[in-house]
């Protein structure tokens, strides 16, 4: 019953936030991300949009999903990294003064 709504599972639970290399996500970003892209197929079926370019907004949104998701991870790995950084430097500087 299913056949052929791979990509729309797949949008609607990236766009929820369920990272695609996994560990992250939940079910209420999913559930936003349903009614999201519910909204969009909507709105884009009342002007009489063709589904081709829908398939094409949707593999866009994907895209920026992707995107943001892969950016937002950069900055907390360098986040956490610095924070690293400064707790070493904090327990060499009490171990120098020990």
């Amino acid at each position: 019953m299913g056949e052929g709504k791979e990509i729309d599972v797949i949008a609607a639970v990236v766009v929820g936030g369920v990272a695609l290399s996994g560990g992250k996500g939940n079910v209420w970003g999913t559930f936003i991300g349903v009614l999201l892209l519910g909204v969009i197929s909507n709105a884009l079926n009342i002007p009489g949009v063709s589904t081709h370019w829908q398939y094409i907004m949707r593999g866009g949104l994907i895209l920026v999903a992707v995107l943001l998701s892969y950016f937002s991870g950069v900055r907390t790995s360098s986040t956490m990294l610095a924070e690293r950084k400064e707790a070493t430097a904090e327990i060499d500087n009490a171990s120098v003064r020990a």
